[in-house]
């Protein structure tokens, strides 16, 4: 069983002057209500690390990973591991062909290089650097999941893990979709 968590361990509240405040949340996520009276920010901006929700891992893995354990067929790490964000909800059985990516201007599936994940540990690997997708400089996507596939290549790839989000409206005022460092864990068990 795989699963995702996305947590928010701390909040930067902005001074005037560039400086700041940090707000340690610990495991806490705020409310859109908290982010709108702090931040003056509207619901949904940008942050996916807020509401992701791993739904599990792809036919196309969960095959190679059975096969490849049992001896039957060789299976070589991805060369490339990228996020997708979606406008249509993936499933265990969605392909390069079958999702339907966000299309604002600027949208590119973001590389996840390897130095900016953790090493696997406990069943678990979390990314050790904040993941920030390109901005948005026209049109808009609402964002409602995501697969983690093994090409940056809208349309190619094989899709290894998908999940669910929180409705997210990515647009010129609401940019760029980001993902907090150590907020990204994915487990496996």
């Amino acid at each position: 069983m795989s699963s995702l968590e996305l947590l928010l361990p701390q909040l930067f509240i902005p001074g005037e002057n560039g400086d700041g405040t940090v707000l340690d949340l610990g495991r806490a996520r705020p409310s859109d209500w908290l982010r709108e009276q702090i931040l003056g920010e509207r619901s949904g901006v940008g942050d996916l690390y807020r509401s992701l929700n791993l739904g599990g891992k792809a036919n196309y893995l969960s095959n190679k990973d059975l096969d490849h354990n049992l001896g039957k067929t060789s299976f070589t790490m991805p060369a490339t591991v990228a996020i997708a964000l979606l406008t249509v909800a993936a499933t265990a059985a969605s392909t390069k062909a079958s999702v339907t990516e966000a299309n604002y201007t600027g949208y590119a599936r973001l590389k996840v290089e390897a130095t900016s994940l953790n090493a696997a540990s406990s069943q678990k690997s979390t990314n050790s650097a904040k993941l920030e997708f390109a901005a948005c400089t026209a049109l808009s996507s609402t964002i409602v999941g995501f697969i983690i596939v093994d090409s940056t290549t809208a349309g190619a790839g094989n899709a290894l893990y998908w999940g669910t989000t929180t409705s997210t409206v990515i647009s010129t005022t609401q940019t760029p979709a980001t993902i907090a460092a150590n907020a990204l864990e994915v487990t496996e068990s």
